[in-house]
């Protein structure tokens, strides 16, 4: 790797998240989603009444995987009223618009169950 052949694979694996974070910042545009164009996932703020375990079974049930925010909370007190959102190379682009135009359906829906 000592001829550059690892430098241009992490330039490209970069090129492509930075991509990725573009098309999510426009599809969820208005969302109050802040992507840091370096990492690999964002964060999707949930606004009321979409509960975090509601909205992750919701997103599940359209064929989309999502994060629960209190995967990643610090302390049992912090609230966490969000999902992490993938962005890796798992899936083509096409798949990826795809999905976060589910998750934007989902959000201009009520949730259904108990608290919804």
């Amino acid at each position: 790797m000592d001829d550059g052949t690892a430098d241009t694979i992490v330039a490209a694996r970069r090129a492509a998240v930075r991509e990725r974070n573009a098309m999510a910042t426009e599809i969820l545009a208005g969302l109050g989603v802040r992507p840091d164009p370096a990492a690999p996932h964002l964060w999707l703020p949930l606004p009321d009444p979409w509960g975090v375990g509601q909205f992750t079974a919701a997103a599940r049930d359209a064929g989309v995987l999502v994060s629960p925010g209190d995967e990643y909370a610090t302390s049992r007190r912090q609230s966490a009223f969000g999902v992490r959102v993938g962005l890796n190379a798992d899936v083509d682009d096409d798949a990826l618009r795809r999905a976060l135009l589910s998750l934007v359906g989902l959000l201009h829906t009520s949730p259904r169950g108990p608290n919804g």
